[in-house]
């Protein structure tokens, strides 16, 4: 006979004796005593679970928080509403009605898009993004154009300005027929292309004493790679610029307190810390940072179109300005030129 079919043998005598001896169940007292550790066991297993939970939620606020100057939600934040600044003409993020929601190490961004049509901001689409830890998925955007961007920028094609060195592809030529048949009463949002670069403080030039009256909202500026629509990886780049305010919002960095050619060169510095998450982020996938900045910081800021906007009747004198060598039509809104 083994040893273990001795010990359970010892074990029922045993069980039996003390049966005889006393007027108590032994079997009673086995299944309570199981019961009362299976209850010990549950009670210790949830009180462990709710020291992790707040454990958990702590050490993520805690990561979110940390990380450099601003924490690295609010990195995250600056990244995702600069690239958009910068990367996407005429539209920007409304910083103050961000929307973050923290998880277990993981954090979701939401906010709105808008552009300014006329003398009015419209809402034109929002962003949905999640992140693990500081890294981004591909956002899931929504947008309200009537004449939307192409979601990947198109190979060896511009889609809104095209450098003094192409030529001037076909369909841009017919946007100025566009224009022609806005009707009056209206307000246009604007891609125009420049003969020439010229420096920030050039564009007065374009309308001097408001004639054409028409706002300028955005500076499209010349980093080398637009003049053949590629980076140095052949991989096609959308344009870089910054907005011009005439009055600031309080939420932009483009707030006239210093030269906003240098609050672009400094996002752009920004940005190049954190391009893998700015890429993502981007409808372009790449942005060409360090080529960019180089030739920037070689060559200085220049423009060589703009974002601008006005009553149709205004944009129309644009196809006579020597400066202006081409249009593309964005949105267009009823009138609220006031």
């Amino acid at each position: 006979m083994s040893d273990d079919q001795n010990y359970w043998k010892m074990i029922d005598r045993s069980k039996k004796q003390f049966d005889e001896n006393t007027n108590i169940d032994s079997n009673k007292i086995l299944k309570k005593s199981r019961h009362k550790a299976l209850t010990t066991n549950i009670l210790i297993s949830l009180a462990v679970l709710l020291m992790i939970v707040p454990t958990l939620t702590l050490l993520t606020y805690f990561y979110y928080g940390s990380g450099g100057h601003d924490g690295r939600a609010n990195t995250q934040i600056k990244v995702a509403s600069d690239v958009i600044e910068v990367t996407e003409p005429n539209m920007f993020v409304k910083r103050m009605e961000l929307e973050e929601t923290i998880d277990f190490f993981s954090m979701d961004l939401n906010f709105d898009v808008y552009k300014r049509i006329g003398k009015e901001e419209y809402r034109v689409g929002e962003y949905d993004i999640d992140y693990m830890l500081d890294q981004p998925a591909f956002p899931n955007r929504t947008f309200f154009l009537d004449r939307p961007h192409p979601e990947i920028p198109p190979r060896d094609e511009p889609s809104y300005f095209i450098h003094p060195a192409l030529h001037v592809p076909y369909e841009f030529k017919k946007e100025w027929e566009i224009v022609q048949n806005v009707p009056d009463g209206t307000v246009v949002e604007a891609y125009i292309s420049f003969s020439n670069p010229i420096r920030p403080d050039d564009i007065r030039d374009i309308n001097p004493g408001r004639d054409p009256d028409i706002d300028f909202l955005w500076l499209a500026v010349d980093t080398g790679v637009e003049k053949k629509v590629l980076d140095s990886e052949g991989l096609p780049v959308t344009p870089i610029g910054y907005p011009i305010y005439k009055d600031p919002p309080t939420w932009t960095p483009f707030d006239n307190r210093q030269d906003n050619s240098e609050v672009f060169k400094e996002i752009l510095n920004h940005l190049e810390n954190h391009e893998e998450q700015a890429t993502k982020i981007a409808r372009a996938k790449t942005l060409a940072l360090d080529e960019r900045i180089d030739y920037i910081q070689e060559n200085g800021v220049n423009i060589y179109g703009a974002v601008v906007t006005g009553p149709a009747s205004e944009i129309r004198k644009l196809q006579d300005n020597e400066y202006v060598r081409s249009l593309k039509v964005g949105e267009v809104k009823l009138w609220n030129w006031r």
